[in-house]
């Protein structure tokens, strides 16, 4: 398991059965100033500093093992009462000083035909609530290891390059820049094709595995990408993404297959096309008929000695 961002006892993070992701997560840090007018010139200085602010975005999504209702609820809960804690990036301290949560919003709730919630958007506040020298313990961040650059591209505008913590935040920066927030289409993150819907990556999650050894879920934009992030991206021989086998020539994706998962074996020669539904009945009567047709044949063989009896012994 992956923790991506921890605060107090509220956990966003990756594992084999659950995902608790976070599409951006933005830090802001201020001080106050006051202006001195000296020889006619006016100058800023710091009059006290500021509350470092960190804002956590993203989505619940039951489809990836999450309880959208039970989780908004939490965070709800948290802002009310106004709760403190640590923040950790991927497990290391980021700040020598707690946050308390402001705000907490939920948006674009989903509903299941049953009233359950599917899916739900999420935006967490968190503001410095004690006192701390501000500086950062670990460089290490959210969605990629800490700060990285992204070459990205809006299809159909120039590639920008720029520095961020995530891909979603790299997203959102090219999206500033280019007059095109809430953007719905293709955009490219170091030369990969992704979907984006109003501003958010549209990734999903695939199922790698190699025959005979375990699965394994990635988060990807696409089928390539996702044999890519499994780490396979030197592998050559048959691959099985969410159950369908795909052959694979140093990590790019050849052909695709219908044949069953590797945990299925079919004889050689063995007649694979489905044929009509047959009743228990049915199955019954093709079996006798099969096992006199075996013992007719084996009679003839032996000269007709053998013949089955009135019981079919």
């Amino acid at each position: 398991m992956a923790d991506l961002v921890q605060w107090g006892k509220i956990r966003f993070y990756a594992s084999k059965t659950r995902i608790r992701g976070l599409a951006d997560v933005t830090l802001t840090s201020a001080c106050v100033t006051e202006d001195t007018t000296v020889d006619g010139e006016q100058f800023a200085s710091v009059k006290s500093k500021g509350p470092t602010q960190v804002t956590l975005t993203g989505i619940f999504n039951a489809q990836i093992g999450e309880t959208p209702q039970k989780s908004a609820k939490e965070l709800l809960e948290a802002a009310r009462s106004g709760t403190s804690g640590l923040l950790y990036f991927n497990g290391k301290k980021a700040f020598g000083f707690k946050f308390i949560a402001t705000n907490a919003q939920i948006s674009k709730v989903q509903f299941a035909p049953n009233g359950e919630w599917m899916h739900c958007e999420f935006s967490l506040t968190l503001k410095q609530g004690t006192k701390g020298d501000g500086e950062t313990t670990t460089t290490t961040g959210p969605g990629g290891g800490g700060n990285r650059k992204y070459k990205v591209q809006i299809e159909g505008m120039a590639v920008l390059e720029v520095t961020a913590s995530s891909m979603q935040g790299a997203v959102n920066q090219v999206c500033r820049k280019c007059g095109k927030v809430g953007y719905t289409g293709n955009i490219y993150i170091d030369g990969v094709r992704h979907e984006i819907v109003k501003g958010i990556l549209k990734d999903k999650n695939y199922k790698v595995q190699e025959s005979g050894k375990a699965a394994k879920t990635v988060f990807a934009a696409s089928k390539q990408d996702a044999v890519t992030k499994a780490g396979y991206g030197k592998f050559t021989g048959m691959l099985y993404i969410d159950g369908v086998p795909h052959n694979i020539r140093n990590g790019i994706i050849i052909t695709a297959g219908a044949t069953p998962a590797p945990d299925t074996v079919i004889p050689p020669g063995t007649d694979t096309t489905p044929g009509p539904a047959t009743s228990p009945a049915g199955v019954l009567t093709a079996l006798m008929d099969s096992t006199s047709t075996f013992l007719t044949g084996l009679s003839g063989l032996l000269g007709g000695k053998l013949k089955p009896d009135k019981k079919g012994k």
